[in-house]
């Protein structure tokens, strides 16, 4: 499950340049012990930040930052990003703009079980 928490503007320019989300992994096949729901888990996390099916900027979070980000907060044991767009070629959008920000999640354990994810995202004036 991702939540979408805010838009930022990094760069302080008046344009959302990114995004704040947290991320949360649930199996609900996952034998006890251990069958907490959401749970934490070591793997690599992969981003696409789509506007009318254009990919706008991609980019991946290797398992050494997603372990830097745990968190704990909402539904329990997740992952707190804030993505930076400009800083993988994103161009600031002037209009606004609806887009969709795509993740998959590839487990070191199991890459054969990977996860999917998406967040609505809104581009353009922070006003």
């Amino acid at each position: 499950m991702v939540a979408r928490r805010g838009e930022s503007d990094a760069d302080l320019d008046g344009y959302i340049d990114g995004v704040i989300v947290e991320i949360y992994f649930f199996n609900n096949n996952r034998p006890a012990p251990g069958s907490d729901q959401p749970f934490h888990r070591d793997g690599l996390l992969k981003f696409r930040l789509l506007a009318d099916q254009e990919v706008l900027c991609e980019g991946e979070f290797d398992a050494g930052t997603m372990a830097r980000s745990e968190m704990s907060a909402g539904f329990g044991p997740g992952y707190g990003l804030v993505i930076n767009f400009a800083a993988r070629g994103y161009d600031d959008r002037r209009d606004r703009t609806g887009a969709r920000l795509d993740f998959e999640f590839v487990p070191e354990a199991d890459p054969d079980q990977r996860s999917f994810g998406s967040a609505p995202v809104r581009l353009g004036p922070v006003f």
